[in-house]
């Protein structure tokens, strides 16, 4: 299974939404949150995105929670 991490900040709905979403299917994943992680931040940004939440799932980059595309992700990854 790929590395997965959420970059996010407090009250994201995406974020929260995005950590559900891998914690309900036993997906380990790594939190950043950007506000109190400014080199989170500058990493974000080097990638061409302000907003949150953006979710790296292996070399994958992915800008908000997809709830359909996450779903289709993790069929094809489980096992």
């Amino acid at each position: 299974m790929p590395s997965v991490a959420i970059y996010t900040h407090p009250g994201c709905p995406g974020g929260e939404a995005a950590e559900i979403f891998f914690k309900q299917r036993g997906i380990p994943y790594q939190i950043y949150n950007i506000a109190q992680n400014s080199l989170a931040q500058q990493r974000m940004q080097q990638w061409g995105y302000r907003e949150t939440p953006i979710l790296v799932i292996g070399e994958q980059i992915l800008h908000g929670f997809d709830p359909v595309a996450l779903e289709e992700w993790w069929l094809h990854n489980k096992s």
